[in-house]
Formats: C-alpha cells, sequence, structure tokens
C-alpha cells in the first residue's frame, strides 16, 4: 500500500489534475448548460385567400413558448429554402381550403418541417407540432362557442317572451277566455320557431339529450327536442290545449333559459380548454439539469481514475519485473491485492469526497441525503471499481492496452449506466447485463441521495456483493500467475 501511495504522491501535477481537473470539467458544464429548451424560429406558410388569416397572426400567444413565430409568407419553397439554409428552424404550412376538406369529413392536415436529425430533438419538435395544431383547434372551437354563445344571448329575449306569452294564455283558460288564449298562443309559434332555429349551434355544440346542457337527461326526463316537439304541439293545435300543456311547456322553457344564461356567461376559453395539467413532483425542491447530471458525473469520474489508476499499476509491475520479486518475497496474493486496493481506493475516495464537497459549496448542487449513506455508497463504488480495474490489468499486456480497457468501462458506463438513457430504454437482457457496472448501481444512488433524499440499500449491497466477487477473482487470478515461473 505504502507503495502505492509513494508513487502517486510523488507526481504533484497528476493528483492536482486528479481533483481540479475533473471539477473544472463540471465547472464548465455547469455553468454554460441551459435549463430552458432552445427557441424554435418559425415561418409560417399562409397561402393567399386562407380563411385562417386572422387566426394564425393572432395565435403565438397560444402557442408553446418555445415556438418563436418570426415571420408569414405564401410561398412554401421560399420557407422550405431558409429552413434548408438554416436561417429557420421550422417551416408550418397551413391548409389552403380547410373548410371543404373538413366538410367532406376529412381533416386539414398542417404540415410541419424541420432538419432535425436529434431523435430526442425531433420527438420534442414533434410534441410542439403537436400542441401548437391543437392551439389552431382551439381557436378554431373557441370561435364555433363564441358564436352560440351570441346566438343564446339573442335567444334569451325569445324565450322571456315566450314565457310571458304562455303565462298569459294559461290565465286566459283558467278563466275561461279560449279566444284570448288562442290568439296569445298564435304569438308563441312565431316565438319558437325562432328558438328552434336559434338553438341549433348552441345544440350542436352541447347536444340535446338534456334540457340542462351537457347533461344526459335521466330515462323518461324530457330534452330540448321534447321541449321544442311540446311547444310545436301547443301552437299547431292550441284548441286541444289545456292548462297543464301550458304549464309543463313554462317549466321547460324555464330550465332551457337557466341553462342557456349559465352557457352564455362562461368564457369561451375554458369551455374550449376546460383541463389543463400540473404537474409536481413529490419531493421537495427543483432539481435543475446541472444538479441531475453532476452526480453521475462523480461516479464516472470517480470510476474512471481507480480503474486506470489500478489496471496501470498492475501492468507496470509486470513490465518492471516487480511480480518477479513478489514470487520470492514472503508475500500472499491476498497481501498483494489488498495493498494495491486499499491505496487505490484512499485516493480515488479523497478525490470522491473533494469534488461532492466542490458540488455543494461551488456549484450549489444539493446534498439531501444522509452523509452516512453518501460515503457508505461511494465505499462500495471504489470497491466494485477497483476489482474491474485489477482485472482489467490482469488481462492487458502493455499500458496502452490497459487504458484502451479504461476507456472501454468508462464509455460503456456513459452509456449503458444510466448517465445518458434511463435502463428502462434498453432490452431486459442489456439491463440485465448492466448491473455489472459499478456506475450503474453509483448512477441512481447518487442521484436519489443527493436530489430525493431517500434510496433504497439494494444497490448498496450489489455494489459490495460485485466488489467481492471481483475481489475474491483477482486474488485467484494473481495467485496463479505468482505460481508460474
Amino acid at each position: 500500500m505504502r507503495k502505492e501511495l509513494s508513487e502517486i504522491v510523488r507526481q504533484p501535477r497528476l493528483a492536482l489534475v486528479m481533483v481540479l481537473g475533473p471539477f473544472l470539467v463540471l465547472l464548465v458544464f455547469g455553468l454554460n448548460l441551459k435549463d430552458e429548451d432552445p427557441d424554435l424560429d418559425t415561418v409560417v406558410v399562409l397561402p393567399e385567400g386562407s380563411p385562417l388569416g386572422d387566426e394564425a397572426r393572432s395565435i403565438q400567444e397560444r402557442l408553446d413558448d418555445r415556438i418563436t413565430i418570426t415571420g408569414f409568407t405564401p410561398d412554401r419553397s421560399a420557407a422550405l429554402a431558409q429552413l434548408a439554409a438554416g436561417t429557420t428552424d421550422l417551416v408550418l404550412v397551413l391548409p389552403q381550403d380547410p373548410l371543404s376538406t373538413i366538410l367532406q369529413g376529412r381533416q386539414a392536415n398542417v404540415l410541419v418541417f424541420h432538419d432535425r436529425y436529434d431523435p430526442v430533438e425531433s420527438l420534442v419538435i414533434a410534441l410542439s407540432a403537436s400542441a401548437a395544431t391543437d392551439a389552431v383547434n382551439q381557436q378554431v372551437w373557441q370561435g364555433l362557442v363564441e358564436n352560440a354563445q351570441t346566438r343564446a344571448g339573442e335567444l334569451l329575449p325569445r324565450i322571456d317572451r315566450a314565457l310571458q306569452t304562455l303565462a298569459l294564455a294559461e290565465l286566459a283558460l283558467r278563466l275561461g277566455q279560449q279566444e284570448q288564449a288562442l290568439l296569445l298562443l298564435a304569438g308563441v309559434d312565431d316565438e319558437s320557431g325562432a328558438i328552434a332555429r336559434g338553438l341549433e349551434p348552441v345544440i350542436d355544440l352541447a347536444g340535446s339529450d338534456g334540457l340542462r346542457l351537457g347533461e344526459e337527461a335521466p330515462p323518461g326526463e324530457p330534452t330540448i327536442s321534447d321541449t321544442l316537439g311540446l311547444l310545436r304541439t301547443i301552437t299547431s293545435d292550441p284548441e286541444n290545449v289545456d292548462v297543464r300543456d301550458l304549464n309543463q311547456a313554462q317549466s321547460r322553457l324555464t330550465v332551457l333559459q337557466e341553462s342557456l344564461t349559465q352557457f352564455r356567461g362562461l368564457p369561451a376559453a375554458v369551455l374550449v380548454d376546460p383541463f389543463r395539467s400540473i404537474t409536481e413532483r413529490v419531493t421537495a425542491g427543483t432539481v435543475q439539469l446541472t444538479d441531475f447530471y453532476s452526480p453521475a458525473v462523480i461516479v464516472l469520474l470517480v470510476q474512471h481514475v481507480i480503474v486506470s489508476f489500478l489496471s496501470l499499476s498492475v501492468v507496470r509491475d509486470e513490465q518492471l519485473g516487480t511480480i518477479e520479486l513478489y514470487r520470492v518475497a514472503p508475500i500472499r496474493a491476498l497481501d498483494i491485492v489488498l495493498g494495491k486496493y486499499l491505496a487505490q481506493i484512499f485516493i480515488a475516495g479523497a478525490v470522491g469526497v473533494t469534488l461532492i464537497l466542490l458540488l455543494r459549496f461551488g456549484l450549489g448542487v444539493p446534498v439531501r441525503g444522509s452523509l452516512v449513506l453518501i460515503m457508505l455508497t461511494l465505499g462500495g463504488l471504489l470497491f466494485a471499481s477497483a476489482g474491474i480495474g485489477f482485472l482489467t490489468g490482469m488481462v492487458a499486456d502493455s499500458d496502452r492496452q490497459a487504458v484502451q480497457y479504461a476507456m472501454m468501462v468508462l464509455l460503456a458506463s456513459i452509456f449503458l449506466g444510466g448517465f445518458i438513457l434511463t435502463l428502462a430504454r434498453f432490452t431486459r437482457g442489456l439491463q440485465i447485463g448492466a448491473l455489472i457496472l459499478p456506475a450503474t448501481h453509483g448512477n441512481r444512488i447518487f442521484r436519489e441521495l443527493m436530489l430525493r433524499g431517500t434510496t433504497d440499500g439494494w444497490g448498496i449491497l450489489l455494489l459490495i456483493a460485485t466488489g467481492a466477487a471481483l475481489f475474491a477473482l483477482n486474488i485467484y487470478l494473481l495467485q496463479r500467475r505468482l505460481a508460474v515461473r
């Protein structure tokens, strides 16, 4: 152990690079990473004479904050040329005659063109485009609702007059004034026809299943159609109308009047878009991109330091002939492995602790979990990583091979250990294979402890178990090498 430590201590510049180098990488990463998505400059192709002209020019407020409309043009080719030249990010092509397409029973297409080849960025653009189309649909629906509300407002005086006339007709019937009642019901005939025509756009939006708009009538209860039918019956055959019919018509019209008043008083934007989602994390505090990636960067750097140094140390013993001294010295394979482990774990552990402190007090990355568990996780990570480092040194024939193997472990940890993508995106077999990498468990546990504050103990146990298995394997391999003379 003293031999391993002295080799590193004699190189102060190397020790400085080991600590300051990773932190400078983290510092540059954290200070220059933006949490918000970059804006997407968008050119809208609006065909000449398109009925969507006014709506398109007022739609910016409904779009995703990321999409910024920079201009309108009727020339699709010119817009695509801007996209090819890189002067715009998106081209949004609106349909020429959407109304005729819709009346034919087909959806009008809104085309979105981009040149991004990053699959994640392409997915984000597709979602943003879908949100933009939803905004167009909502604006169209809002226009329909506002029109229906206007018609409902025009109907209210007519319904009020119809109610007054029915009340007078009912009173005339009760007083035995049949002729006067017939004259009054003739006036209701004109109002009922106007009410039926005015209700058409309202029924198209809210349905006609119930008198209370949007509510389905219980079995046996009257609907809007029933109410309009009753009015037609009363006005078409007034001589056979009795007081009960007039009373029933008044009751139904009163309910309809209340519903239309309520419908007219609601904001059209709320009726078109009645629900909104509010997303919250159940754990306290906010997590920035720097906060999310920094713990995993620590894991990768610490793992790479110990794997690289330990594999080079094992190879160097072979190249310098130190292995021959081990064969004749009164020393066991256990002593050699343990000495190298302890020295490199001490060095890499100091680097890891220093980086955690610099992250916490230099970049402000939160540390919400138990420090005891964080140190225990760091120890398990170092133990398992030391096993991989020693093993790569045993199979490498030169310094160059040792460096290449260490780099392969680093690349595998980046792509398969959950640093870039979660393991859930890989096949089941690869998910199981990734459990061999210490960084797989280290990334998850460090993120959970530092950002969430809690974690389960399985990852720590797997790190220790992996390290123990590799420790035993390395002792066995070294014993065999020492036995060869």
